[in-house]
């Protein structure tokens, strides 16, 4: 391959980038429409919160392993980064979002959302719950081939 076709192919390569990332981004404006993500995330917690009776000011303030609290935290992780219920904003600022004196590592996040995502293929009471918040939110939980995803309602 020549130093011109090599050059032609890095340029389309950049072009296609731009416009990926362009098109992602334009994407996330649509999925929260308009809305400050802080107030979308604090719809999620709130209507996670509601659902299983948990104070908000609890679910935020508190990093207990017991696992009411624990899978709720995980399913506000998951509609923060799931389907077309994410949020245009890092791992790093959710955890902060959830407890800004001891915010929540980004790792922590990623692991919520993931087990949440894992768990509720396998877990019928879980999906139920899930399916329960997202419908509250305007959202609803669909199969796809292997796992379920979020899209609006």
């Amino acid at each position: 391959m020549s130093e011109q076709e090599k050059e032609a192919i890095e340029v389309l390569v950049d072009r296609f980038r731009e416009r990926l990332i362009s098109a992602r981004k334009q994407v996330q404006a649509e999925i929260i429409s308009g809305d400050n993500p802080i107030d979308t995330f604090n719809r999620y917690l709130k209507a996670t919160a509601d659902y299983f009776h948990i104070p908000v000011e609890t679910m935020r303030r508190n990093s207990s392993r017991k696992t009411e609290y624990r899978v709720a935290r995980q399913i506000v992780f998951y509609f923060c980064k799931a389907g077309e219920s994410r949020l245009p904003i890092s791992l790093q600022k959710i955890g902060e979002l959830m407890d800004d004196v001891k915010p929540f590592d980004h790792s922590t996040v990623l692991h919520g959302r993931k087990t949440i995502a894992i768990d509720v293929v396998f877990d019928s009471e879980l999906r139920y719950n899930v399916e329960s918040i997202a419908k509250n939110l305007g959202f609803e939980l669909i199969k796809s081939d292997k796992d379920y995803t979020i899209t609006r309602i």
